[in-house]
């Protein structure tokens, strides 16, 4: 009976332990608005992105990703750190 009790408190110590962790991330979305298709990213909570592979619009030039749809608030891979799930969004010219 111990053994089994033992092994109820591991299988649960384990799913909570890997619930924790799924919470833990969080996707970002790339969004081009165009046919470019840029992969999501699944990182850790309050960690850096990484930059993706720039995307490409046929007769328009790629200016950044940003954290706003209408492209105000351009996003530094370097320093802007993930608190949530989120879309960037590509800025075209």
């Amino acid at each position: 009976m111990r053994t089994k009790r033992t092994l109820l408190n591991m299988a649960y110590a384990l799913g909570s332990s890997l619930l924790l962790l799924l919470l833990g991330r969080k996707t970002v979305h790339f969004e081009t608005g165009c046919d470019s298709k840029v992969k999501d990213q699944k990182v850790k909570k309050g960690s850096l992105v990484t930059r993706p592979e720039q995307p490409v619009r046929p007769g328009r030039a790629f200016a950044g990703w940003y954290a706003d749809e209408s492209c105000t608030k351009r996003w530094d891979f370097d320093n802007d750190k993930v608190e949530d799930n989120m879309t960037l969004y590509a800025k075209w010219l």
